[in-house]
């Protein structure tokens, strides 16, 4: 019979794998959203050029 403590290692894990995933996949700009922020960031919006500082190469 499986542990408590094996139990809960492994939810945990299922978990930070799950989130690491989302996380990772979450921060993917496509190259004309890269666009539209970097003309943001031209006319002056600051949120709009720490996004392309952040996530657009």
């Amino acid at each position: 019979m499986i542990s408590i403590k094996k139990a809960l290692f492994v939810f945990c894990m299922a978990l930070g794998l799950s989130g690491s995933i989302a996380n990772a996949t979450a921060g993917l700009y496509t190259q004309a959203q890269c666009d539209a922020l970097e003309t943001k960031c031209q006319n002056g919006v600051p949120r709009a050029c720490e996004l392309l500082a952040r996530h657009c190469p």
